[in-house]
């Protein structure tokens, strides 16, 4: 995950994809566009496999101290400064070490039938290619005119 936050900060992701901006965020995370800075500035998307709200959570630790499922945090929109800094550290996760490897695990499957597709189906020119790999990380095709969902609603 720290990948992730990094490369959502604007670090370069793997020393080569610099991020751009957010496209969408699904069920097992999310897709933003990159540039490739060693292929000319190429547009890609790079899909980021990981818990559902990790992002959403994540944000909602760095402004408060409640875990984030509190309805009190809900309200107070992470306004809530009267905890005390060691409870701080205590609640920032409400996840065991064991569940957090088990989700990871679960994620890293999933990124690796995603893949798996990708090779079975290999080069077809109405799919997605996919480019490079790593981790719960794929980087695909850029579809510059969205996704299959957003043309059927057109």
């Amino acid at each position: 995950m720290e990948q992730f936050e990094r490369y959502d900060k604007g670090e370069l992701l793997r020393d080569r994809y610099l991020k751009v901006n957010d496209i969408s965020e699904g069920s097992y995370g999310l897709v933003s566009v990159a540039k490739d800075t060693r292929n000319n500035d190429c547009l890609v998307a790079v899909k980021f496999i990981y818990p559902v709200d990790y992002k959403k959570d994540h944000q909602l630790l760095e402004t408060t101290s409640r875990p984030s499922s509190s309805p009190a945090k809900m309200r107070n929109n992470g306004n809530n400064k009267n905890e005390s800094d060691s409870h701080d550290s205590q609640q920032k996760s409400n996840v065991s070490k064991p569940t957090r490897e088990s989700i990871f695990n679960t994620l890293y499957n999933e990124a690796q039938k995603e893949i798996k597709f990708h090779k079975i189906l290999g080069d077809h020119p109405h799919i997605s290619k996919l480019y490079d790999h790593f981790d719960t990380c794929l980087i695909l095709e850029f579809c510059s005119r969205g996704d299959l969902m957003y043309s059927n609603k057109s």
